[in-house]
């Protein structure tokens, strides 16, 4: 075990690595999300893994090999071997008003960062999210998400292992706008949302583009906020708690019904382009 008493994930894939070379980074973020392992989070988001957790893992990445036990089983078992730690107990409890009302106030001043641009605006998500803490209380609506919920943040060596870009395509991806880092505490870290761009990046490579063959894409997006900046700007200037809400609300809608325009769009170019 190494001597920190706190370890990355990087860090623990490096140990689990000497045992288990097929586990990967999204392996280990997939049992996390399974609930059987809980990492400690720093202030910008990042897991730091006790020895206690790294012992779960070894265990889980054992019965798996050893004993082909899915996990359902594993879950079963488990806490007999690893009894739970009381600051651990994983219940949920109602958001107070208190805490419905800081939410809110990190929705407003994201969307009052739209007053700058795009790019300040996800900036300032991603130190917002890094700096704050809530219960999870989520409103969905056709795949528009509004979160109460901090966003975890992920260093460098987590985004290229998660994506599977290298460190120069991930800068070349910033460098065109498809999403951008922030520092927090020193550390170079990207919002998690990050991670689903990147992976497309990735796809996209297998058609022979290149980060900056997509700027297109990130270029589309910044004129589309114009367009959504037409209609929220003027809620933000009221200054309001009330305005600010609507300009949340307005700003979830048209982002909805820009998605939708673009895949009919989207449809009818492929139609022409393939005689349909």
């Amino acid at each position: 075990m190494n001597s920190k008493s706190h370890l990355s994930i990087g860090d623990v894939l490096t140990l689990l690595r000497q045992e288990f070379p097929e586990v990967s980074i999204s392996k280990i973020r997939f049992l996390e999300t399974q609930g059987l392992v809980t990492p400690q989070r720093t202030a910008s988001g990042l897991r730091k893994f006790t020895k206690v957790e790294v012992d779960r893992l070894q265990w889980i990445l054992q019965q798996q090999r050893d004993h082909f036990y899915p996990l359902k089983v594993i879950k079963e078992k488990i806490d007999a071997v690893f009894p739970p730690q009381p600051q651990s107990n994983g219940a949920k409890t109602p958001p107070t008003d208190a805490q419905r009302a800081a939410a809110l106030e990190r929705v407003s001043h994201v969307v009052a960062a739209l007053q700058e641009g795009p790019r300040e605006a996800a900036q300032a998500a991603a130190l917002v999210n890094a700096n704050h803490s809530a219960n999870e209380s989520a409103n969905e609506s056709d795949g528009v998400v509004v979160s109460d919920s901090p966003k975890s943040m992920v260093s460098l060596a987590e985004l290229c292992g998660l994506s599977g870009l290298s460190e120069a395509e991930i800068a070349q991806a910033e460098q065109v706008g498809l999403f951008s880092s922030t520092k927090v505490a020193g550390e170079v870290v990207y919002a998690d949302d990050a991670i689903a761009v990147a992976k497309l990046v990735g796809q996209f490579r297998r058609y022979g583009m290149e980060p900056r063959h997509l700027r297109p894409y990130a270029n589309a997006i910044d004129r589309e906020m114009d367009l959504v900046q037409q209609v929220v700007n003027p809620l933000l200037r009221a200054r309001t708690p009330e305005a600010r809400q609507r300009a949340a609300e307005h700003a979830a809608e048209l982002a909805k019904l820009g998605q939708s325009l673009r895949a009919a769009l989207l449809r009818r170019a492929l139609s022409k382009l393939l005689g349909g």
